[in-house]
């Protein structure tokens, strides 16, 4: 697979090897990393989430290239991740680092823009080859993650990573699926606050799957919701979206109290009438 990078500029291409030499890289400087996550997303010279905002649309209001010089495009440079499967999610921009991830077994390389995309370091994780066996629709992965200096990436084996931005090594990492149970990964992670947001795949092996919060700061969990089951394993309280009433079912909810009290969700037919059934 092929990343490739298009400009308005004159075509060049670049040959990139692994380097093991660290001196004279200029890595992003450390009150960037500090920096409030929501600044760095707000500002448009950094890519920090998966999808580049919390409104999910991967849109970015730069303004080089437009309808008027658009045509000019060309490419700039391109770097072979060696993994020839389906690639999805955009790659993250810290500063002049640029952090390239891939489908299984899911390596991450960060490049830095600076020096013709040098290699500053990369990440081989190794998970077990039956993990492709169980994953529905290509051996993907949808993106990384980014807060406070630490690289999110969520492993297709249901392992949740925390890479440090500087040199890739691991901060922490939390087993959040057991693929032999059929729950596998193949989402992004997302940062919200001090919070690592995840989930699982496999419905199709009838896995009941979930959302999940773990602490940004070392990977402990902090809560987690089924999508299915009672209520405080779904996490349904008195409380609930008490911040949105306009588009809460809780009162339907309520009067109902979790399914009637005449059977369930179905109504008693009179006995003149037992050929029809009332469902509510």
């Amino acid at each position: 697979m092929l990343l490739a990078l298009l400009c308005t500029t004159a075509a060049s291409s670049t040959t990139v090897s692994a380097q093991e030499n660290m001196q004279g890289v200029n890595l992003p400087r450390e009150n960037l990393q500090r920096e409030n996550l929501q600044s760095l997303i707000n500002d448009d010279k950094q890519w920090v989430s998966p999808r580049k905002d919390y409104f999910n649309q991967a849109y970015s209001r730069l303004a080089q290239i437009k309808q008027g010089n658009v045509q000019r495009l060309r490419l700039a440079w391109s770097f072979a991740t060696g993994v020839n499967k389906g690639h999805e999610g955009a790659p993250l921009v810290i500063g002049n680092v640029m952090l390239v991830h891939t489908a299984f077994p899911n390596n991450v390389y960060a490049l830095d823009l600076n020096q013709a995309q040098k290699i500053l370091w990369s990440f081989h994780p190794r998970q077990a080859s039956d993990t492709e066996a169980i994953l529905c629709c290509d051996s993907v992965n949808r993106g990384l993650a980014y807060a406070e200096g630490k690289v999110l990436l969520q492993q297709n084996n249901g392992l949740l990573v925390a890479l440090d931005l500087q040199d890739g090594h691991v901060h922490w990492q939390t087993q959040v699926n057991d693929i032999k149970l059929g729950a596998s990964n193949t989402n992004a992670p997302y940062v919200f606050k001090d919070k690592v947001l995840t989930g699982c795949s496999g419905g199709e092996f009838g896995v009941r799957c979930f959302l999940a919060a773990y602490a940004l700061k070392d990977g402990s969990l902090q809560w987690k919701a089924y999508s299915t089951g009672p209520d405080d394993e779904v996490l349904i309280g008195a409380g609930f979206n008490r911040h949105n009433p306009h588009y809460s079912a809780l009162s339907s909810y309520e009067d109902i109290a979790g399914g009637n009290r005449e059977g369930g969700s179905f109504k008693l037919c009179p006995r003149t009438d037992l050929n029809s059934l009332r469902i509510i």
